[in-house]
């Protein structure tokens, strides 16, 4: 059954809200990864197998916690756990695969970017002509090129370097260390570039911020978190605030 955007839009609200509490690897992995293909309109049981066993390099069996083969591998954790450990245990798991099994995708911090090219964030689709423009058809640059993009966005304008090229120069800086983790790059392909640049013209402002930031904090390391002070406030909490202090009087004189 193929869903509208606006479904897809209307079903991932409920889902956030739905799993935006404490998460156990145990009791909550089978249901959220069935929630999960709900979203999308996708009965789970006829493309991917839960605790898919596994032979990895050292000989030892492993238990992938759900596999489509050819498509995704996901590995499960609790909230507040490591999640490069995590990474890097589905990324044992690929050399037990046979080669039709294997995921086809890896992508780092796009998500970012493709709703930022569609908001007040980057100057409108800047990232979709960086693509474009910058990257060969091939998709054999594409990993090349996304981590001199990453490693621009985590450089204030008056550090970067003077004779920048000016495609990239437009990039805003992004505070918040989102980009600031030198990550491995992906393998791209041209049918990945291909997707890529679709899902960029996708409208992504047409999803709320909210989902974003709840779904940035969860990824975070609670205690570093803690530290940093970064919490999402979500949009119900913030009106309780502004609506007394001068929203309704702004509303009632409109």
């Amino acid at each position: 059954m193929a869903l509208s955007w606006n479904e897809i839009k209307d079903r991932a609200v409920q889902f956030s809200k739905e799993w935006g509490n404490a998460f156990n690897e145990d009791a909550d992995a089978k249901p959220f990864l069935v929630a999960f293909f709900n979203v999308f309109g996708i009965n789970q049981r006829k493309v991917a197998s839960f605790e898919h066993r596994v032979k990895k390099l050292d000989e030892h069996e492993g238990y992938i916690d759900m596999l489509w083969k050819g498509t995704l591998l996901v590995e499960m954790k609790s909230k507040g756990k490591n999640l490069d450990k995590a990474y890097q245990q589905a990324r044992a798991y690929l050399q037990g695969l046979k080669q039709h099994e294997l995921p086809r995708y890896i992508l780092v911090r796009l998500l970012f970017c493709l709703f930022a090219d569609d908001s007040t964030i980057f100057n409108r689709d800047i990232f979709a002509d960086f693509i474009e423009q910058k990257t060969t058809e091939d998709g054999s640059d594409l990993a090349a090129r996304l981590s001199e993009l990453f490693y621009i966005l985590d450089t204030p304008r008056e550090k970067r370097l003077k004779n920048i090229d000016e495609q990239l120069n437009e990039f805003p800086y992004v505070n918040g260390k989102l980009f600031e983790e030198t990550l491995p790059p992906a393998s791209f392909d041209s049918e990945m570039r291909r997707i890529l640049i679709e899902c960029c013209y996708l409208d992504w402002g047409k999803i709320s911020p909210a989902i974003f930031g709840s779904m940035f904090q969860s990824v975070m390391n609670p205690v570093e978190r803690r530290n940093l002070g970064a919490h999402y406030t979500s949009e119900k909490n913030i009106l309780k605030l502004i609506k007394p202090l001068f929203l309704d009087d702004l509303w009632a004189e409109f």
